[in-house]
């Protein structure tokens, strides 16, 4: 049209493609939302991430210290048991020594008793 009025076809066009318009500029909004809502649940699925390896480095560290002490306990167990062999042995030695001491005395009859009262 020459006298600059848009004839009802192009209005219809101008209205559909204003239309057309307006839906992109929604689904735009829409997909920026969801591309940030996606970014924010990575960041947040990293976070997560590292705070797991976080705790799964502590708990390799404590598992390492509790089997370093387990390992310093079977040492000391049987350190324990070797020590309380040795003793076991030196006090059967010590009662033999004074079963002999006290026959050599009986006999030679110098024995007048026990050495020692049980006060229990």
């Amino acid at each position: 049209n020459k006298d600059g009025m848009k004839s009802p076809k192009e209005l219809e066009k101008s209205k559909a493609a204003e239309e057309k318009i307006s839906i992109l500029g929604i689904e735009n909004g829409m997909l920026k939302q969801a591309l940030k809502t996606e970014q924010l649940a990575r960041i947040h699925n990293a976070n997560d991430m590292m705070q797991l390896e976080s705790i799964l480095q502590s708990m390799e560290k404590e598992r390492a210290e509790s089997e370093d002490i387990k390992y310093k306990l079977s040492i000391d167990i049987q350190t324990l048991s070797s020590n309380n062999q040795k003793l076991r042995e030196k006090l059967k030695e010590g009662k033999n020594l004074f079963a002999i001491c006290e026959t050599f005395l009986k006999q030679n009859g110098l024995y007048e008793g026990p050495f020692y009262k049980d006060e229990n």
